[in-house]
């Protein structure tokens, strides 16, 4: 016999266990926004254009593009023929453009 709703309960708690999980896993804060610092030798993911951290230094060639991104982001067009662009715009504000592009 199951529960009903037995798998959305389940799924609470792995949520609830990753949740908790990070406030004592020091290696799961991948930010600089937090107070806890890194250390200067790990490994941490990098985003799909990077800046250079110092003046001066010159970007490199390639870029290094994560698994979990997406890589190409486009804004959809659905129109006819001789439409303008922003009549046709299929934006649903979902954010990858400001994700994938630095500021």
């Amino acid at each position: 016999m199951s529960l009903l709703g037995g798998g959305i309960v389940k799924g609470m708690a792995v949520t609830l266990r990753n949740f908790v999980g990070s406030y004592f896993n020091k290696e799961r804060l991948v930010t600089n926004d937090y107070a806890w610092r890194p250390k200067e030798d790990a490994e941490l993911p990098q985003s799909a254009g990077q800046y250079p951290k110092e003046e001066g230094e010159q970007l490199s060639d390639t870029t290094t593009v994560t698994n979990y991104s997406r890589n190409f982001p486009m804004l959809l067009h659905d129109g006819k023929e001789g439409d303008t662009p922003m009549d046709t715009v299929r934006c649903v504000a979902c954010q990858i453009c400001e994700r994938e592009c630095p500021p």
